[in-house]
């Protein structure tokens, strides 16, 4: 580092475009500070204290209030925006068992994704804000040669195939925006300067939301011998749904239980189909 800082007084810069490149090195340095004690498993506290001074000292500061105020900019509450793509088994529930439907249901399942939005209520909380939006694919794979179909009136139904089947699918695709908070387990950890802050987005945190969806299209898809068809027309699924979710996540990585309801305009029908 030395060395570039050298190079670059070398230059003959004016002092603004000194500075800049002085703060490009200074960080580029830093960043590989910090790969490489997070190979060798030091602890970090102490190492962070020493690298974020390293780094200060290549900048003009006129006093410890100074470097203090650079701090409390660099360890700021976090406030971020990231992409999440989760895939979930839905358990159906019915208050009427051994329908159509639960005879013939090969599985359930929702896939989605979108952007999570976190907010951190302070430097060292443990606390806060979850949100964002989604986009929610949720799937009935049928069995048994059977797939949806709708009579003249446009009742839905199991209909069966008199040949053979390789898919048979209904699938329903929502909008969805949670709202809920989290909390963040990790220890606190020291900048220096009597500067704490907590990583937010690392380590182990517990989640709870509610969410609330709108319907974007159904798709009802039919492949077999003789046969290959999809249909986007009504088939009596629910335009709004609403939930609410808990979700386990250390690090990168989460489950999570979601409970799923639905608010029908329309006929009011079990399990997303009529028996």
């Amino acid at each position: 580092m030395e060395a570039e800082l050298l190079e670059l007084q070398s230059k003959n810069l004016d002092k603004a475009e000194f500075d800049k490149q002085k703060s490009l090195i200074a960080d580029a340095y830093s960043q590989k500070i910090d790969q490489r004690i997070e190979a060798l498993g030091f602890d970090m506290d102490s190492v962070i204290q020493k690298q974020v001074r390293y780094s200060l000292l290549n900048s003009d500061i006129a006093s410890n209030e100074e470097v203090k105020q650079r701090l409390l900019k660099k360890f700021r509450p976090t406030k971020d925006l990231s992409p999440y793509v989760s895939y979930g088994i839905i358990s159906l529930t019915n208050d009427k068992p051994d329908n159509a439907l639960d005879t013939n249901l090969r599985y359930a399942g929702n896939f989605e994704f979108g952007l999570k939005f976190n907010y951190q209520f302070g430097r060292t909380s443990r606390l806060g804000l979850i949100s964002g939006i989604g986009f929610s694919w949720r799937t009935l794979s049928i069995d048994n040669n059977m797939f949806v179909a709708k009579d003249a009136g446009s009742n839905v139904y199991l209909a069966n195939y008199d040949k053979g089947l390789s898919k048979s699918k209904l699938r329903t695709g929502y909008i969805i925006v949670p709202l809920g908070l989290q909390y963040n387990f990790s220890k606190l950890k020291n900048a220096g300067m009597d500067v704490q802050y907590l990583d937010y987005s690392e380590g182990f945190r517990i989640g709870a939301n509610i969410y609330g969806g709108i319907k974007m299209s159904t798709n009802n898809i039919i492949k077999g011998e003789g046969i290959s068809n999809r249909d986007r027309s009504e088939y009596q699924v629910s335009p709004f749904i609403y939930g609410g979710q808990f979700t386990v996540s250390y690090n990168d990585f989460s489950i999570f239980v979601k409970k799923i309801s639905e608010i029908s305009l329309e006929t009011e029908i079990s399990r997303m189909i009529k028996h």
